[in-house]
C-alpha cells in the first residue's frame, strides 16, 4: 500500500477546524529528528508564512546515549539551514537506574515549559501521531483505567499556561514519512 503525504490544504484545515491561534503566532514544535517531528515541523514552517508568524524548534537532550550531543548538532544544522530558530535544552543528571522514561519525560516538559514561558511562546506542539494515540489506549486499556484514562492522549493539554497542541494524532506514522520524503 502507498501512503500519500500530508498536503498542506489537508494540514491547514486539520489546524483551523481544531486550534486556534493569536495573530502573528510564535509557535514552540518540539523536534526529535524522527521523522514525526520533521513532518510537523516541515508542513509548520509552510503554514506559518501564511498567518506571519514564526516557529521555534525546541529539542530536548535527555543526555542518555553518549551519541545524542553529536544527533543534536547535526540536527541543529539541518533546521537552521531551513531557516528555523533551533534552541537545545540539555538534561544534566546522574546517571539514572530507574524511571528513566518517566524522569526523563517529566524533565523534557518542565524544561520545555519553562523555555517557552521565556520566549513568551503560548502554543507549544508535539508530533504524536495515531499509532502513539493507540499505543496509549491500549497500555491504559490493559492497566484497567477508568473510561476517562482510556480518552488517550488529548489534542489539547494546558501546562502552566501553555498550550500544548497535537495536530498529527490523527495521522498514521506511514503518511508522515511520506510527508517527510516529498520534502
Amino acid at each position: 500500500m502507498v501512503f500519500k503525504a500530508i498536503t498542506h490544504t489537508e494540514f491547514e484545515k486539520n489546524l483551523s477546524s481544531n486550534f486556534t491561534f493569536e495573530d502573528n503566532p510564535h509557535i514552540g514544535l518540539c523536534i526529535s529528528g524522527g521523522s514525526d517531528s520533521m513532518a510537523l515541523l516541515m508542513l509548520m514552517r509552510d503554514w506559518i508564512k501564511k498567518f506571519n508568524g514564526k516557529i521555534s524548534a525546541l529539542h530536548f537532550d535527555h543526555n542518555l546515549r553518549q551519541e545524542s550531543n553529536l544527533e543534536a548538532n547535526v540536527l541543529e544544522n539541518k533546521i537552521k539551514k531551513l531557516g528555523v530558530n533551533f534552541f537545545k535544552i540539555e538534561w544534566k543528571h546522574k546517571k539514572i537506574n530507574t524511571r528513566i522514561m518517566e524522569l526523563a519525560r517529566d524533565a523534557r516538559y518542565k524544561n520545555i515549559i519553562n523555555l517557552c514561558r521565556k520566549l513568551k511562546i503560548i502554543n507549544l506542539m508535539t508530533a504524536h501521531n495515531f499509532e502513539d494515540n493507540l499505543e496509549t489506549y491500549l497500555m491504559r486499556k490493559q492497566r484497567s483505567s477508568s473510561s476517562l484514562g482510556l480518552s488517550s492522549i488529548p489534542k489539547i493539554k494546558i501546562v502552566d499556561s501553555i498550550r500544548i497542541m497535537r495536530p498529527l494524532l490523527f495521522y498514521k506514522k506511514e503518511r508522515l514519512l511520506a510527508t517527510c520524503k516529498s520534502f
